[in-house]
């Protein structure tokens, strides 16, 4: 297993890549967007969060192949709006109640983390 970062595709977003056995397994990022966006606005730009079968909470929108995590209370003096965070995996049929889990786990770590500088 191994992980990589694949730099900035656009400012205010990093992503990172994990790959197994040289295949892309998983596909983590954070991604500062305008200020008032919701998790499905943010969830329309990656195609592995299935629109047409997820749960919402308002704060998180997941599907078995991908989820999005809004990350409030944080700042950026480079970029304004707000935090969001994205998973996608490359499974075909996943497990929606563990895809919430794993994003409400790391949007809780990304608040702690220098992403977010107002803790």
């Amino acid at each position: 297993m191994a992980s990589r970062t694949e730099g900035e595709p656009a400012a205010g977003v990093k992503r990172c890549v994990v790959t197994v056995d040289g295949e892309r397994a998983l596909t983590a990022a954070t991604e500062w967007r305008e200020k008032g966006e919701r998790p499905s606005e943010v969830a329309l730009d990656h195609e592995r969060v299935n629109m047409a079968d997820h749960e919402s909470t308002g704060t998180y929108l997941y599907s078995g192949t991908g989820a999005v995590g809004r990350v409030d209370g944080c700042t950026s003096p480079t970029f304004g709006g707000d935090l969001f965070t994205v998973l996608e995996t490359q499974v075909e049929d996943g497990d929606k109640a563990a895809m919430k889990q794993l994003i409400t786990a790391y949007s809780e770590a990304t608040r702690s983390s220098d992403v977010c500088t107002s803790r």
